[in-house]
């Protein structure tokens, strides 16, 4: 993306920025500047004899220069836009990534501005820290937490569908201007303090997603309500899960007797 001195995005004053590519940016100038070689599972189609594998960019100038020349004259093709409309770019990416196998979480976390950063910060508190017990390496944690602010923007419990949480991203300037999203997100982790409180190291009431927004909602509740004992809330969800359980057996045997 071509920018310029005058747009609020340009931070820093730089020339230009990436919308997509970074990574494919970055692997390039490593691999110039030695910070590793290629794979050793690496083959050069054109002569497949060569044993390239587990060489640095240095190596190759050394002992392949006609090799390492095709790096040098390689031209990457780099399409420009020019734009300081947030909203658009962060659309573009989303365009430019749908057909990859990236999680709803990873598309958002790598778009710019506040609710992203608001989502970031809400998923290192210590609820996602340290009582869930789902995996978080697909950026499960940041999904819920997405979520949690999806439910305080909107002040009710509501659809937390991708389609939804991407939204809350992408109509970030129009949703400046009608929300207090920053204070939607401090509600949040008001709420996820108390979470904390009620629920156990990697709790096995929290081996999914799923339940955390229904959690989430009954303990915002809950607190509001002087006469809740909050002490109390984990027993009965306990007691409450397993009955649900039970009779979800009991249906599936009932329909396995079924003629």
């Amino acid at each position: 993306m071509s920018t310029g001195p005058n747009t609020t995005l340009n931070h820093e004053d730089k020339k230009y920025a990436i919308v997509d590519g970074r990574q494919r940016f970055e692997a390039v100038f490593e691999f110039f500047d030695g910070k590793f070689t290629l794979s050793n599972e690496f083959e050069y189609i054109q002569q497949p004899s060569l044993r390239l594998g587990g060489l640095s960019y240095r190596d190759l100038q050394q002992n392949y220069p006609k090799i390492s020349a095709k790096y040098d004259n390689y031209n990457l093709t780099v399409m420009s836009i020019i734009t300081d409309d947030a909203a658009r770019i962060n659309d573009l990416f989303v365009r430019l990534n749908s057909s990859k196998p990236l999680t709803g979480s990873e598309l958002r976390n790598a778009m710019r501005g506040e609710v992203p950063a608001l989502i970031r910060a809400l998923a290192k508190h210590e609820f996602f820290g340290d009582r869930i017990r789902f995996a978080t390496n697909r950026m499960q944690d940041d999904n819920a937490a997405a979520k949690l602010l999806l439910i305080e923007q909107r002040g009710r419990l509501t659809d937390t569908k991708k389609v939804h949480l991407d939204r809350l991203i992408i109509d970030e300037s129009v949703l400046a201007e009608t929300v207090d999203i920053k204070g939607a997100a401090d509600r949040a982790s008001s709420t996820l303090d108390e979470m904390s409180k009620i629920f156990t190291h990697k709790d096995r009431l929290l081996t999914s997603q799923g339940p955390v927004t229904v959690y989430y909602w009954l303990i915002r509740d809950c607190v509001k309500n002087p006469r809740v004992d909050l002490t109390r809330i984990r027993a009965f969800l306990v007691v409450f899960n397993g009955d649900l359980n039970k009779n979800k057996q009991d249906r599936s045997v009932g329909l396995d007797l079924d003629p």
